[in-house]
């Protein structure tokens, strides 16, 4: 298939599907992979195990890395050269 490059081309994610995450703004995997699955079922009809799916598998696409910001602290702090 190549690069995703839209909504469909998340498994899982049909016509309908795309067309209720773009009438609530999401309109890209990126976004789809940020949003929080209470938000989409809070302004959709999409179900609570569907959405949390869908945004597994866009999340998979996009190689989202979650760190808290001790840790990213903690990785900068050891890249730093000696002053």
């Amino acid at each position: 298939m190549g690069e995703p490059v839209s909504l469909q081309d998340i498994d899982g994610v049909g016509p309908a599907t795309a067309s209720k995450l773009r009438q609530i703004g999401i309109t890209t995997i990126e976004a789809l992979a940020v949003t929080p699955v209470r938000e989409i079922t809070d302004k959709t009809d999409i179900g609570f195990e569907k959405a949390l799916q869908i945004i597994q598998e866009a999340k998979k696409l996009v190689r989202v890395d979650w760190m808290t910001a001790k840790e990213l602290w903690e990785k900068r702090k050891g890249a730093r050269e000696p002053i």
